[in-house]
């Protein structure tokens, strides 16, 4: 399977943003166990997310050349949940979500997870995302 997007999409709480604009997106700051920023495939997959903050958000973009495809891995959440929503006769049934690419991640959920800091060069704000 070959997906090669140029961009991601991430969402997050408009007061990180000028530390994210300054030094990136870490992983080290993230609340999810796997300890990776998640980044969507689609700008409307990363907005769904809004309704689980509870202060203003900013949609951010991710330019994907500036990732090193190294740090990209499967999205542990929304991949999970779509492989136990299978019937029993799913080509894909009773596989982990780890044994999958971050470009079946991607097919599939439309998330992928990246352990590495994201440099704030590869990042800008979308802008009808901006609090007024």
């Amino acid at each position: 399977m070959s997906v090669s997007p140029e961009e991601f999409f991430h969402l997050t709480c408009h007061g990180k943003l000028a530390s994210i604009l300054q030094m990136g997106l870490d992983p080290a700051y993230s609340a999810s166990s796997l300890k990776a920023v998640f980044l969507a495939g689609h700008r409307s997959t990363a907005e769904n997310y809004a309704g689980m903050h509870s202060a203003d958000v900013i949609l951010l973009r991710v330019v994907a050349s500036r990732l090193d495809p190294d740090c990209l891995g499967p999205d542990n959440y929304e991949l999970r949940d779509y492989l136990e929503s299978l019937d029993e006769d799913h080509e894909l049934f009773g596989r982990r979500w780890n044994d999958f690419s971050w470009q079946e991640s991607l097919a599939f959920c439309d998330q992928v997870a990246y352990w590495g800091i994201i440099p704030p060069e590869a990042l800008t704000v979308v802008p009808e995302f901006l609090p007024v």
